[in-house]
């Protein structure tokens, strides 16, 4: 019945928590512009401005903003160190690519993905591997689903997410995260080195296990996933 195996990896595409970064900046402003100039702030709007949109629906990867060779067509890292002053010399434009990896699932063991939505990553995480332990017709639960073990320093999220987060006493991985997508793969480390080449952000962090326990194991100590699916931003 389990979409989802033990041993798969677990990725993060995208940065997690952008639209609360974005709710935060468009209607919470008030509460941060005490913490962070009015300069610091214009520059990492226009910095998210131009991060790339991801977009995963009916098997393909549509991908705005990410640099391209204007005469080949051919997508630039973010990180590309000659990367501005190859757009002032018009070499490179911003522009939208679709169906930017064909059949990536079936090339990568890619047996699941969902968008990663209220609540941040760590409820879709939750929600991930519990509802495979539903029967798909009734709802009714047969089973706990399985488990999983995850870094949460490996999951990509923006220094400037952080910042904001912490400014409000929020937690960053447990906000509102559109746009970024939570994928079970067997070659997920494989998927996310292409992802990166082609500029977009992707990490492995953490895999599916056979037990039920769901693991963080970045802490002093391993720590429960906890069932909740409360968003942070409802704190502000």
């Amino acid at each position: 019945m389990y979409q989802i195996t033990p041993g798969q990896d677990l990725l993060c595409i995208g940065y997690t928590g952008l639209y609360g970064t974005r709710y935060i900046l468009d209607r919470k402003l008030d509460k941060i512009t005490s913490h962070f100039s009015r300069t610091y702030l214009t520059e990492e709007t226009q910095h998210l401005d131009k991060l790339p949109r991801i977009d995963i629906r009916d098997h393909r990867i549509s991908v705005e903003n990410i640099p391209i060779l204007t005469r080949t067509g051919v997508p630039v890292r973010e990180d590309e160190p000659e990367l501005v002053a190859m757009l002032n010399a018009g070499e490179l434009s911003y522009g939208a690519i679709s169906d930017l990896l064909p059949s990536f699932e079936m090339k990568y063991g890619v047996s699941k993905i969902r968008e990663i939505r209220e609540g941040g990553i760590l409820s879709a995480l939750w929600n991930f591997c519990a509802e495979e332990g539903r029967d798909p017709a009734t709802g009714r639960i047969l089973s706990p689903g399985p488990g999983c073990e995850y870094f949460l320093s490996r999951i990509p999220v923006l220094q400037f997410t952080v910042e904001l987060c912490e400014c409000l006493e929020l937690m960053p991985f447990r906000i509102y995260a559109g746009g970024a997508y939570l994928a079970a793969a067997s070659q997920g480390y494989r998927l996310c080195e292409e992802l990166n080449r082609l500029g977009v952000s992707a990490s492995v962090f953490g895999h599916l296990t056979a037990g039920r326990q769901r693991l963080r194991m970045d802490g002093a100590e391993p720590g429960f996933l906890t069932n909740e699916h409360r968003d942070e931003i409802d704190k502000i």
